[in-house]
Order: C-alpha cells, then structure tokens, then sequence
C-alpha cells in the first residue's frame, strides 16, 4: 500500500553501481501517511529504470561525492519548499 505522496523532487545522478546499474537518487517532499495521521516529511529514494524501488535504502559509495550531492539536493529543496509556502515551518 502506497504511504508517500510527492510533491516536489530532485534528481541526483549516483555513481557507481551500489544501488544498481542504472540508479539514481530522488530526493523529495510530499505527504505521508501515518497510522491514523498525515505528516509533510522529506525522504531520499532509490529509483532504478525510472521508478522508485521501494523497498531499497540508499547507499553512497565510498569515496564518491554522492552524499554531499544528495544533502546539497535536500537543502536545495527544503529552501523550495519554505519559499514556496506549500507547507508552514
């Protein structure tokens, strides 16, 4: 059963092949479900082949600049989401 609805998302490319060979990251806003309750969270995905694998946890290879990429991206876009005024501090 689906639980996060996106809103707003950026992509990052990932090097190497450690969430598999054609992977990336998206790094997005929106609305998840929660028990009884609905909370604005931001998440970082695994997408492989265009869709997001839901079940993946991101991994940044060692010695790649993937992680400062992906917590650039989630600055990036928390400051888009702010300025926008979709969801109050």
């Amino acid at each position: 059963m689906k639980t996060f609805f996106p809103i707003r998302h950026i992509d990052v490319a990932a090097t190497g092949n450690v969430n598999g060979s054609d992977a990336y990251y998206r790094v997005a806003f929106g609305m998840e479900h929660r028990g009884d309750g609905h909370a604005y969270v931001y998440k970082v995905l695994v997408c492989n082949g265009g869709k997001v694998s839901g079940r993946l946890n991101p991994a940044f290879l060692h010695g790649s600049d993937d992680f400062a990429r992906v917590a650039r991206a989630m600055a990036d876009l928390s400051d888009q989401i702010r300025a926008s005024g979709l969801a109050s501090s």
